[in-house]
């Protein structure tokens, strides 16, 4: 098995001349974005998450909102291989990730961020990776710098990944690049 980058900067497994992308992330997004955070971190909202997640390694992320979008905050794809969905007035985020999860062909290709305990076991169930909001916190700060304030760049999405990244992501899911 090898592990690379395609050209769109996705992490994916070559084996037995078959490729499989690796990554899709599912974040319950108000679960992550008022969890505990370092100070540099604190404030994010959905454009500035996706902004940081674009070009992260995930192949596609999609932030679950409860509610209607915000006034200024599209619905839909916010930046490259990052959109949200909404969960709108009668519904509850929790319950659409839920039904996704469910619903989706190979949940064993997910990630699902949330500290929620009914998601993270349904992700189980799924046999999905099931993350803490504030174990993907940690990785989202190391994806900023860690604490270093950057110029520019105000939520807009980065480039490739830098081999330290790559690294980061294989060693986060447990993938041996051998």
């Amino acid at each position: 098995m090898i592990v690379q980058l395609n050209g769109d900067g996705c992490l994916v497994v070559v084996e037995l001349g078959e490729i499989f992308v690796l990554i899709k992330c599912l974040i319950d997004c108000y679960n992550f974005l008022f969890a505990d955070m370092p100070q540099d971190l604190a404030g994010l909202d959905e454009l500035t998450l996706a902004g940081i997640l674009s070009g992260s390694g995930f192949c596609e992320v999609v932030l679950v909102c409860d509610g209607d979008p915000k006034p200024g905050v599209p619905s839909g794809e916010l930046c490259a291989g990052v959109r949200a969905v909404y969960s709108g007035k009668r519904r509850t985020a929790d319950s659409v990730l839920i039904e996704m999860l469910r619903k989706h062909s190979a949940p064993r290709s997910l990630t699902v961020v949330s500290s929620d305990n009914e998601i993270l076991k349904a992700a189980f169930a799924r046999k999905a990776r099931g993350v803490t909001s504030q174990g993907f916190i940690r990785e989202v700060h190391r994806l900023q710098g860690g604490g270093k304030k950057k110029e520019g760049g105000g939520g807009k999405p980065r480039g490739g990944l830098s081999e330290g990244q790559v690294d980061g992501w294989l060693k986060a899911f447990g993938i041996d690049e051998e």
